[in-house]
C-alpha cells in the first residue's frame, strides 16, 4: 500500500503503528504534488485522488465533500493550480505537511544504512543537504549512498582514462567526479539562496554508482529472489570487516 500521509483527502501524517503486516510504502512528497491544493484557511488538502472504483477519480468539491468523476471527464477539466514549491526559500515553510515531510525524510535518512537515489539529478542543494547529513549520522552499520543513474558512466572519463584504466580505477574516478559535481552544486549561488551554509563534503567510499537505467536496476536487483541485494550485502560486510571506513 502506498501512503502519502493523506487520509480521505486530508493530511493526517505517517503513523507507523500497526504497519508491519500491511507492507506499506511511505511516499514523502517534499515539493508538494499536482493533486494538492490550499484552502481558504491555508491548510493543504488533496484536490483529487484515485477512487476504489475502476475508471473513476475522487474529486474535491469543497473541504467536506467529494464526488466520483470518470477519469476521461476529469482529464478534460482537471484542476490547474497544483500546490508545488519551487525555488529555495519556500522550502522552509513551517506548515504541514511540508515541515512534517521534511522531518520524516531526515529521520529515515539518519536511520537507514542503504540510501538508494533513483531519478534525482542532485541539482537541489536543500535536498542534498539532508542526504549528506544523513550519510554522516552514526550507525551500527556502514552507510552507503547508491546512485542509480545511466549518466554517471564512462562518459565522465577522458579517452585516455577509458582506454587504459582498469574497471576499478574507472569506478573510483567516476565517483570522484560525481563528488566534485556535487560540491559545485552545493556552492552554486544560482541554485541556492545561502550556498555558504550548504554541506559539501562526502567521502567517495560512501558512494556506489550504478550507471544503469531504472529498468535494468529493477531487473538486476529485484529478480532472482533478490540476488543483487544479496551481493550488495556481501560487499558491505566485506567493507565492515576492514574497520570503520567512514
Amino acid at each position: 500500500m502506498l501512503n502519502t500521509g493523506f487520509m480521505g483527502g486530508r493530511y493526517t501524517g505517517f503513523d507507523e503503528r500497526g504497519t508491519e503486516k500491511t507492507y506499506r510504502i511511505n511516499y514523502y512528497k517534499l515539493h508538494g504534488s499536482i493533486n494538492w491544493e490550499k484552502d481558504e484557511a491555508g491548510f493543504i488538502r488533496e484536490s483529487f485522488f484515485y477512487s476504489d472504483k475502476a475508471g473513476e477519480i475522487n474529486q474535491r468539491q469543497d473541504k467536506d465533500s467529494l464526488v466520483n468523476v470518470a477519469i476521461d471527464d476529469f482529464l478534460n477539466n482537471a484542476p490547474n493550480s497544483p500546490h508545488l514549491i519551487f525555488g529555495q526559500g519556500g522550502k522552509f515553510l513551517s506548515v504541514d505537511p511540508f515541515i512534517s515531510l521534511i522531518y520524516k525524510f531526515k529521520e529515515q535518512l539518519a536511520n537507514q544504512d542503504l540510501i538508494f537515489v533513483i531519478g534525482y539529478s542532485f541539482f537541489d542543494p536543500y535536498i542534498n543537504n539532508m542526504i549528506l547529513e544523513g550519510l554522516s549520522k552514526e550507525s551500527i552499520n556502514s552507510k552507503l549512498l547508491i546512485v542509480v543513474n545511466p549518466q554517471f558512466d564512462e562518459r565522465l572519463l577522458v579517452e585516455d582514462e577509458r582506454r587504459h584504466f582498469t574497471e576499478e580505477e574507472k569506478s573510483e574516478k567516476i565517483k570522484g567526479r560525481f563528488v566534485d559535481f556535487l560540491k559545485r552544486v552545493q556552492l552554486s549561488a544560482y541554485l541556492s539562496d545561502m550556498p555558504g551554509f550548504n554541506l559539501t563534503e562526502v567521502a567517495p567510499n560512501k558512494i556506489k554508482i550504478l550507471p544503469i537505467k531504472m529498468s535494468q536496476f529493477v531487473k538486476d536487483y529485484f529478480s532472482n529472489d533478490g540476488d543483487g541485494f544479496t551481493e550488495l550485502q556481501k560487499e558491505l560486510t566485506e567493507r565492515r570487516g576492514e574497520g570503520d571506513i567512514f
